[in-house]
């Protein structure tokens, strides 16, 4: 499981940087920053759980190859449906991972998977666009969470997982 620690360490620092903020653009420039550096994390944490996986299954070597080249690097997001389950389902099948999914519940898994795509539309629209202070919000958004608020995403990806890796692995996988 990738670590939280650095994320968290960087999330305190751009919430300094919120918290002093004069005007609008200081305050959207550190959470735009965290933001994408949650998904950032999202992102790296799934393919992380994918390869690791994969590992533990003891897949030959040019499946392990495939699944690095035609999955892992070829995604680009997070979104659970459209990216994660793509790359474990790859790995596992849908079997395993229906199994997996039902061993740590809709209580973890349903807000995990919400959560997760509320950030979606904010990751998109910051991630290829500059901040402009008379439109900084996607359209149909109102406002961006602050830094310190990204915290309660990061631990209820965190736990889920988590949840998933271990059910995973005592499914063998």
């Amino acid at each position: 499981m990738l670590s939280t620690v650095e994320l968290i360490n960087n999330i305190n620092v751009y919430q300094q940087q919120y918290a002093s903020a004069q005007g609008l653009r200081e305050m959207l420039l550190p959470s735009k920053a965290a933001l994408l550096e949650v998904c950032g994390w999202l992102e790296q944490a799934m393919d992380r759980l994918v390869i690791d996986c994969a590992n533990r299954c003891q897949l030959s070597q040019s499946r392990l190859q495939s699944i690095q080249v035609d999955y892992v690097k070829k995604t680009s997001g997070f979104d659970y449906k459209r990216h994660f389950e793509k790359m474990l389902v790859a790995v596992v099948g849908f079997k395993v991972l229906e199994q997996a999914e039902t061993q740590i519940g809709a209580a973890t898994l349903a807000p995990f998977t919400a959560s997760i795509s509320s950030l979606v539309p904010l990751r998109n629209h910051y991630a290829h666009t500059h901040l402009d202070e008379a439109q900084p919000y996607p359209q149909n958004i109102t406002t961006i969470p602050s830094p310190s608020a990204l915290i309660q995403y990061v631990t209820q990806a965190e736990s889920a997982l988590a949840s998933l890796e271990s059910a995973l692995q005592g499914l063998n996988c």
